[in-house]
C-alpha cells in the first residue's frame, strides 16, 4: 500500500533499484478510505517504539485516518522531523497542520487553547537545515572521491554507506538506495554484504518495493560463511531482521501463511529493528496471519507451544487470549476480542489494508473447524456460538459452500446444515481420468503442430477488403485474395500511432500476416552504458528469458513453446527490444510473459554467472568483419556514446553484477524511452497492453555523440585483412538525408542480392581484380538518432588490402556521384526498402527503431514518396559531407601491407587537392623555428639550473627529429623522381630546398655545441690529429738491364694489374675505416652528451653543496652562542632572587 507521504515527495523520483517491475498494481495498492473514531492507542508510547522514517510514516498514516489523534500526531511528527534534514517532509507536515487548524474538530474553547500550542513553520530552520545538509553532502562526496583515489575498498564502502545514511536522513530515498547498492562492489567480507543487504531492504520497504525486499533477503541468507563469521548473538539479530522484513513483504503481497512462518522464526531477545517495526508488531502480524491460515495442529505446534513466539504473545495479552480462545473453540469470545482491537489495527499502516481479509479468513476457518466433526448441525446453535444472526450465518455458510471450503448442504426451512457424503474413491478416479484426457488432448495438439510444420502447410488468411472495386476488377481482386497471403504479410500496410499520457509510443500495422509480432523497445543500448556498466547491454540480451519475479526460466520456456511462439531479445547501440512472435492466438496468450521478461527481471546471481561461458563463446566466434565495424565505431567516437561496443569486453566478463544490471534497467527502462510496436495485431489491443505496463519516468537527457575520427588496428595474423573505412554520415533526424545516404551506399556498391553474382558497375567493384573472388568491397551506411557513419568494408588478401584501401579512400574523398550510379543506387534502394517491409522480422525492427528514436514511424508508401523526391544533388551533398569529414579506419587481420592513416598515400588523400611534400616541408620549417626559439631560451638560463638541462635535452631530441625528417624528404624526393611523378626541374628545386634545410640544421647544431668549445678542443688535443694515407716507397728502376719491347709491355701490363689489385684492397680498407670512424663518431657523440649531462649535474650538485655548507655553518655558529645565552639568563634569575631576599 503506497504511503500518503510518497505522493508528495517521490512522484517524480526514479528509483535505480526498482527494476523488477513498475509499482506493483495489485490489490495491495488499493487503499480503502476509512476513518477510525475511537482508538485506544497510546500515541506517545506507540511513536517511541519506532525511529527514522518508519516513525514519521506511521504518524502520517494516523493523521490521515484518525481525526481524534490527528493534531497530536502532527505535533509529534513535526518535533521529530526537526531532528533530521528532511526539509520537504517538514513542509508537508505543516501543510497538513494548516488544514487541521483551519477546520477545527473541537469546541471553540478547546480549539482556542489548542491553537496556542500549534507550532508554526520555521523558515529560518528550513534554510539552516538545507545549508547544513548541502555542506554535509559536499563533505561526504569529497571524502568518497578521496577514498576512491586511494583505492581502499573498506573506506569506499563506508563512504557509500555514510552518503546513503545522509540521503536517507534528508528523505531522498532514490539516492540513498543508489549509494547503498553501490557499496556491494566494495564489500570484502560476508558481514559487509549482509549489512549492505539490510540497508537496501530498509529503503525498499520505505519505497514499498516488496519484490526487491524478498530478493535481498534471499541474497543475505545465501551469503557464504555468514553464520561462521558472526557471533551467535549478532547472527540471531541479523536473522531476526531478515525474517521480519521477509514477513512484512509476504504480508504486503497477501501471502499470509508464508508471512506467518517468517514472523514465527523471529527471536524476541534479538528483535531490535525500530527502523521498520516493533516486537509488538511482530506478535500482531504473525499471530493474525497464523490464525487466518494455520490449521488446528499447526496453530498448536507453531504458535501456542512455540517457546520463542510465546514471548512475543506476552507483549499483546489480547492477541494471546484470542489465539487461545480460538484453539479452545470459544469462537464468540474470540471474535468479540478481535472486534475490540480492530480500531487499533486499522491505524497500523502495514496490517490495515489486510484487516478485513484476515478477519474474514479467521471467521471462515472458525466455521470450518466448528462443522468439521459433525454430519449435521443446527444453525441456531451455530449462530449463538458465533454471536451472529441465523440469516447472516446462512449467507456465510452459503458462500463457503460455493467456494468449496465446506462440503455440505443447507436445509433453509429447518435451518440445519448437512454434511455432503463424498465418495473419495470415485472422486480420485474422476480426477485421474480428467488429467489423462487433458494430457492426451495436449499431446495430439503437439503432434498436429509438428505435422503441419513438417509438411509446410499454411492457413489461408481472410480475404482483403475490396470496397470501391467493381466488375472485372473486383473479380480479379477476389481471385488474388483467395490465394494465400505472403508469410511475411503485405508490405503496404497503414501504420497507426498513439502516444500514451506517460509518453510511451504505441505503433502497429495490420499486414495480414500469418505470424503476429509484438515488440517492447527501449532506448537502452550500449551507448547509454556508463563507465561502470560497460557490457551491460550485452549481458541483458543474454539474460533475456531468465527467471522473473513471477516465473522461473523453465516455466517461461515451457509456456512459450507450448503454444508455438518464440521470444527473442536484440540489442544495438541505441535500443534493446524484446520481441514476441507466433500465431495471433499464441501471441495473445503469451503477452503477459513478454511483459514479465521485459519488465520484471530478477537477475539472480547464479543465473547471471551461468551465462558467462555463453558470453565468452560469442566473443570468440565473432566474425572479423563485425569486429572491424565495432572497432570503427570506437575510433570514430573515441570510445564514448556510440563508440561503446555492443559486446562486453573480455576483462569485464563475470564482473557485471546483478545490481549493475538493475541500475541500467531502472535508468533506461522508463516510459519516456519506450515504444510498443506490433505487426498483425489490433491497435486498440496493443494500446491496452502498453497501458498495462504501468511505466513511468522520462529518463535523463541523452548526451549527443560527436564524431571525432581516428584509427584502431588489431593485428591478428592470417592471410586476410578486413578494413572498415568511414566518414561522418547522416542521422535519423531528417528522413530525406538518411535516404540520401542509403542511395549513396548502393550507388557506390553495397554488394549483390543474388548468390554468386558479380557487380562490376559500381565504383567500388571496379577496384577489385576479376580473378580474386575472395576480395570484397561493400559500402555500408549506419544512421543513428544524432549521428551516422558512411564508408566501406574491405575484406581482401593481406597483400592486396593496402592498394584497395587507398582506392576506396580516393573515391570517398572525391565526393562525386555520376548520374548512372545515382539512378542505379536509387532503384536498388527502392527494392531494398520494399523487400525489408515484406519481411515481418525486418518490418518490426524498422517500426520499433523509428518509433522509439524518431517518435514518428512511417509506412512504406511515405518512405517511397520521400525516396522519389531525392535528386542527384541531394546524394552529391551526402557524398561531399563524407569527403569533408575526417576519416576513421579500423583494421583486423594480417596488417603487414595495410598502411597507417598518417602515411604518404593516406595523407595524399586525406589532404585531397594539396601536395603532401609541401606539407612535410612546412613541418620541417616549423620544427626549425621551434628549435631556434628553444636555443634562445636556453641562452637566458644559467648553465647549472635544471631548466637549462631540460631545455638542452628537448633541443637535442628536436635536432635528431629534424635530421630524420630532412632525410625522409630527400628519400621521398628521390623516389618521386625515379617514378617520374615530378619533373626534373621540380626535383632540382626540391633538392636545393633540402640542402638549405640541411645547412640550417648544421648551423643549429653548431649553436647548440658552442658552450662546449673548450671541452671539444681539449678532447681533440687528447685524441690527436688523424694521420693521412701515405704511399709506399717506390723501388728504383734497374736501368742496367736491357729489356725488349715485348718484355717491357708485359711488365707494364703486370704492373697495371698489381695496381688494380692494390686499389681494390685499398678500397676495402678505406670502407672498413669509414665504418669504424662512423661508429667511433657515434660513440663519441654519445659520450659527449653523457659528459655534458654529467657536467651539468656536477655543477648543480656543487651549488647545492655550497648552500648546505653555508646552512651548516650558520647552525654551528648559533649552536656555539646558545650556551652563553643560557648562562646569562640563569645568572639574571639568580640576581633577581638575591634582590628579593
Amino acid at each position: 500500500m503506497p504511503l500518503p507521504i510518497q505522493n508528495y515527495l517521490y512522484e517524480n523520483a526514479v528509483e535505480p533499484m526498482q527494476v523488477d517491475a513498475p509499482p506493483e498494481d495489485n490489490e495491495n495498492n488499493e487503499e480503502e478510505s476509512y476513518v477510525v473514531e475511537n482508538p485506544t492507542l497510546d500515541l506517545e508510547s506507540y511513536a517511541n517504539s519506532y525511529s527514522g522514517l518508519a516513525k514519521l510514516y506511521r504518524l502520517i498514516y494516523i493523521v490521515d485516518h484518525c481525526p481524534s489523534l490527528r493534531l497530536e500526531a502532527l505535533k509529534t511528527a513535526i518535533s521529530y522531523v526537526m531532528t533530521t534534514y528532511n526539509v520537504n517532509l517538514y513542509q508537508v507536515l505543516h501543510q497538513k497542520l494548516a488544514e487541521v487548524v483551519t477546520v477545527p474538530l473541537l469546541p471553540d474553547v478547546a480549539a482556542q487553547s489548542t491553537n496556542q500550542d500549534v507550532p508554526t513553520i520555521d523558515s529560518s530552520w528550513m534554510e539552516t537545515r538545507s545549508k547544513k545538509a548541502a555542506l554535509k553532502l559536499e563533505k561526504l562526496d569529497n571524502d568518497l572521491k578521496n577514498y576512491k583515489s586511494n583505492a581502499i575498498k573498506e573506506s569506499v564502502r563506508r563512504g557509500h554507506d555514510d552518503l546513503g545514511d545522509h540521503y536517507l536522513d534528508c528523505g531522498d530515498l532514490s539516492n540513498a538506495l543508489k549509494c547503498y547498492s553501490r557499496a556491494r562492489d566494495y564489500c570484502t567480507s560476508s558481514k559487509h554484504v549482509v549489512n549492505m543487504c539490510l540497508n537496501v531492504i530498509k529503503v525498499s520497504v520505505y519505497l514499498q518495493n516488496w519484490s526487491h525486499v524478498l530478493s535481498y533477503v534471499s541474497k543475505a541468507e545465501s551469503t557464504p560463511d555468514h553464520s561462521e563469521s558472526s557471533t551467535k548473538d549478532s547472527f540471531q539479530v541479523i536473522l531476526t531482521k531478515l525474517k521480519c522484513a521477509a514477513g512484512l513483504a509476504e504480508l504486503a503481497t497477501k501471502k499470509y501463511k508464508s508471512a506467518a512462518k517468517h514472523f514465527l522464526q523471529a527471536n524476541l531477545d534479538h528483535c531490535d529493528f525500530p527502523e521498520l517495526l516493533s516486537p509488538s508488531n511482530v506478535a500482531m502480524y504473525g499471530g493474525l496471519c497464523a490464525l487466518a491460515t494455520f490449521d488446528r495442529h499447526e496453530l498448536q505446534k507453531n504458535v501456542i507451544f512455540s517457546s520463542s513466539f510465546k514471548l512475543f504473545l506476552e507483549l499483546e495479552p489480547q492477541l494471546r487470549d484470542i489465539i487461545f480462545k480460538f484453539y479452545e473453540s470459544k469462537y464468540a469470545s474470540c471474535l468479540k476480542l478481535l472486534d475490540e482491537i480492530k480500531d487499533n489495527l486499522l491505524l497500523d499502516m502495514y496490517i490495515a489494508p489486510h484487516v478485513n481479509t484476515l478477519y474474514t479468513q479467521i471467521r471462515n476457518r472458525a466455521l470450518i473447524q466448528y462443522f468439521s466433526p459433525y454430519l449435521s448441525a443446527d444453525m441456531h446453535k451455530m449462530a449463538a456460538a458465533f454471536n451472529r444472526t441465523v440469516i447472516a450465518l446462512e449467507d456465510e455458510l452459503m458462500q463457503l459452500i460455493l467456494e468449496g471450503q465446506i462440503q455440505a448442504r443447507i436445509d433453509s426451512h429447518n435451518k440445519i446444515l448437512f454434511a455432503k457424503d463424498v465418495d473419495q474413491r470415485s472422486t480420485t478416479f474422476e480426477k485421474s481420468l480428467q488429467m489423462g484426457k487433458e494430457y492426451q488432448r495436449r499431446t495430439r495438439m503437439l503432434i498436429l503442430r509438428a505435422a503441419v510444420l513438417k509438411n509446410k502447410i499454411h492457413v489461408k488468411s481472410p480475404q482483403r477488403e475490396t470496397s470501391g472495386q467493381s466488375g472485372e476488377v473486383r473479380g480479379l481482386a477476389n481471385a488474388c485474395a483467395s490465394q494465400a497471403a505472403p508469410v511475411g504479410g503485405y508490405s503496404d500496410y497503414q501504420v497507426d500511432t498513439t502516444v500514451l499520457p506517460n509518453k510511451v509510443v504505441v505503433a502497429s500495422g495490420e499486414n495480414e500476416s500469418l505470424i503476429s509480432r509484438v515488440s517492447i523497445v527501449f532506448r537502452a543500448g550500449s551507448r547509454y552504458e556508463t563507465s561502470d556498466s560497460l557490457g551491460a547491454a550485452h549481458v541483458l540480451r543474454i539474460s533475456a528469458g531468465l527467471s522473473t519475479k513471477n516465473a522461473s526460466q523453465f516455466a517461461i520456456i515451457r509456456n512459450v513453446q507450448e503454444v508455438g511462439a518464440s521470444l527473442t531479445c536484440s540489442v544495438d547501440r541505441e535500443t534493446i527490444s524484446y520481441t514476441l512472435e507466433g500465431t495471433r492466438s499464441a501471441v495473445e496468450a503469451t503477452l503477459p510473459i513478454l511483459k514479465s521478461v521485459a519488465l520484471e527481471q530478477c537477475f539472480k546471481p547464479w543465473e547471471v554467472a551461468d551465462n558467462v561461458p555463453r558470453l565468452r563463446l560469442e566473443l570468440a566466434t565473432r566474425p572479423p568483419q563485425l569486429r572491424a565495424i565495432d572497432l570503427l565505431h570506437k575510433a570514430a567516437y573515441h570510445s564514448r556514446g556510440l563508440g561503446h561496443s555492443i559486446y562486453i569486453a573480455k576483462y569485464n566478463l563475470g564482473k557485471i553484477s546483478p545490481e549493475t544490471l538493475q541500475y541500467h534497467v531502472q535508468e533506461n527502462f522508463v516510459a519516456g524511452r519506450c515504444a510498443v510496436v506490433g505487426l498483425g495485431v489490433n491497435h486498440k489491443d496493443l494500446v491496452g497492453f502498453a497501458d498495462c505496463l504501468h511505466l513511468s519516468g522520462t529518463g535523463g537527457a541523452d548526451k549527443a555523440s560527436q564524431y571525432k575520427g581516428g584509427e584502431i588496428r588489431s593485428d591478428k595474423g592470417g592471410h586476410f585483412a578486413h578494413i572498415a573505412i568511414a566518414g561522418e554520415g547522416g542521422s535519423m533526424k531528417t528522413l530525406k538525408e538518411a535516404l540520401a545516404f542509403s542511395v549513396l551506399q548502393r550507388a557506390l556498391g553495397a554488394g549483390t542480392y543474388i548468390k554468386y553474382a558479380n557487380e562490376n558497375n559500381s565504383p567500388f567493384a571496379k577496384l577489385l581484380p576479376n580473378s580474386i573472388a575472395a576480395n570484397t568491397i561493400n559500402a555500408f551506411n549506419v544512421s543513428y538518432s544524432d549521428s551516422g557513419l558512411f564508408g566501406a568494408l574491405i575484406s581482401a588478401e593481406s597483400n592486396k588490402a593496402g592498394a584497395l584501401a587507398e582506392g576506396v579512400i580516393k573515391i570517398l574523398k572525391g565526393g562525386q556521384v555520376s548520374n548512372e550510379d545515382f539512378e542505379r543506387g536509387k532503384r536498388q534502394t527502392k527494392t531494398a526498402i520494399t523487400l525489408a517491409y515484406e519481411s515481418g522480422c525486418n518490418g518490426i525492427v524498422e517500426l520499433g527503431n523509428s518509433a522509439v528514436l524518431a517518435g514518428c514511424p512511417t509506412n512504406l508508401c511515405e518512405l517511397l514518396k520521400v525516396l522519389d523526391g531525392i535528386t542527384q544533388s541531394d546524394v552529391s551533398s551526402a557524398a561531399t559531407k563524407v569527403a569533408k569529414s575526417k576519416l576513421s579506419i579500423a583494421s583486423v587481420g594480417n596488417l603487414s601491407c595495410v598502411p597507417f592513416l598518417d602515411e604518404v598515400s593516406f595523407m595524399a588523400l586525406l589532404n585531397f587537392g594539396g601536395d603532401p611534400w609541401l606539407h612535410e616541408h612546412d613541418s620541417c620549417e616549423k620544427l626549425r623555428r621551434d628549435i631556434m626559439e628553444q636555443l634562445s631560451l636556453r641562452q637566458q638560463e644559467p648553465r647549472t639550473t635544471e631548466k637549462y638541462a631540460r631545455i638542452s635535452s628537448g633541443i637535442r631530441f628536436r635536432l635528431r627529429q629534424y635530421a630524420d625528417e630532412v632525410n625522409q624528404l630527400r628519400e621521398k624526393t628521390n623516389q618521386a623522381s625515379r617514378s617520374r611523378s615530378i619533373t626534373l626541374d621540380e626535383t632540382e628545386r626540391r633538392l636545393r630546398q633540402i640542402e638549405l634545410l640541411q645547412s640550417e640544421g648544421v648551423q643549429m647544431q653548431k649553436m647548440f655545441d658552442d658552450h662546449n668549445l673548450n671541452i671539444d678542443r681539449d678532447r681533440s688535443r687528447l685524441l690527436g690529429a688523424t694521420s693521412g694515407w701515405e704511399s709506399d716507397d717506390e723501388q728504383p728502376l734497374d736501368t742496367g738491364t736491357q729489356y725488349t719491347v715485348q718484355e717491357l709491355k708485359s711488365q707494364q701490363q703486370q704492373m697495371l694489374e698489381d695496381q688494380d689489385k692494390g686499389l681494390e684492397n685499398l678500397l676495402k680498407i678505406v670502407s672498413k675505416q669509414k665504418n669504424i670512424s662512423q661508429n667511433i663518431a657515434t660513440e663519441v657523440d654519445l659520450h659527449n652528451e653523457i659528459i655534458d649531462d654529467l657536467g651539468d649535474h656536477i655543477d648543480r650538485t656543487d651549488t647545492r653543496v655550497a648552500n648546505e655548507t653555508t646552512s651548516i655553518s650558520t647552525i654551528m655558529r648559533k649552536d656555539k652562542t646558545t650556551i652563553y645565552w643560557v648562562i646569562i639568563v640563569l645568572l639574571f634569575i639568580a640576581i633577581l632572587c638575591l634582590a628579593t631576599i
